[in-house]
């Protein structure tokens, strides 16, 4: 079984880079929207708390 070389040009580091920044931003938007989604829960769970500690009183 014979292992083929390629050479990498700088159009293939190119091209890799390219995608490594696609799947980036990918990652990004997708870590801000998860950010986003908890930053509701927190704020519904605090105004559960807010309204449970009024009807302490």
């Amino acid at each position: 079984m014979a292992i083929q070389l390629k050479r990498i040009t700088s159009k293939d580091v190119t091209e890799s880079r390219r995608q490594i920044d696609k799947v980036y931003e990918e990652y990004q938007n997708r870590r801000l929207s998860i950010m986003e989604y908890y930053k509701e829960v927190y704020d519904k769970i605090q105004k559960q708390a807010g309204a449970a500690k009024d009807n302490l009183k």
